[in-house]
């Protein structure tokens, strides 16, 4: 199947986004068959060759399924650092070192407390506010098992987030 599509996507004619679609189920299959090396590589080149041209939402979950595979694959640092700069890219900080992780979830964790777990329920979440919080909590899933505090600190801001955001389904994750 991974040849099929290989080479399907270097088929002549194909539309930009017909490739991409390709690439992309690519990694999906190289993926489910634990191939996640070759995923992460078909997610590079699906970035990579429309990168200035993919909507800022495309591009970040590409990049969020590169930062997944790649905690999956071992490749810690380079799930971290990634995941780190897709945070900064949504107005997150996550420190560098294991004391300012441990500062910022104290920080965080007090906020949350002043602030309370009240919130309004909405009928829709806006899509940039629920990209935001999914995004949130897929990295979390992911970080707590690979820095717990980083972890940790990414599901403080998700919790902020949905609270803020006010859907009970993304509140009570």
């Amino acid at each position: 199947a991974a040849d099929l599509y290989r080479l399907a996507v270097g088929a002549p004619g194909l539309a930009a986004a017909e490739r991409r679609a390709l690439q992309l189920r690519l990694a999906e299959f190289m993926a489910n068959v634990g191939r996640l090396d070759a995923a992460i590589a078909a997610l590079d080149e699906a970035s990579g060759e429309h990168g200035g041209d993919l909507p800022a939402e495309e591009r970040r979950e590409i990049k969020r399924l590169e930062i997944e595979y790649a905690l999956r694959l071992g490749d810690h640092d380079r799930g971290l650092n990634d995941a780190r700069a897709l945070l900064a890219e949504l107005g997150y900080r996550i420190p560098l070192s294991s004391s300012g992780t441990v500062a910022s979830v104290a920080w965080h964790g007090l906020r949350l407390r002043v602030r309370g777990l009240e919130f309004t329920p909405v009928a829709t979440l806006a899509p940039a506010d629920r990209e935001r919080i999914d995004l949130l909590w897929s990295l979390t899933s992911g970080l707590v098992y690979v820095n717990p505090g980083v972890g940790r600190l990414t599901q403080l801001h998700h919790l902020h987030a949905a609270l803020r955001g006010g859907d009970p389904v993304r509140v009570v994750r």
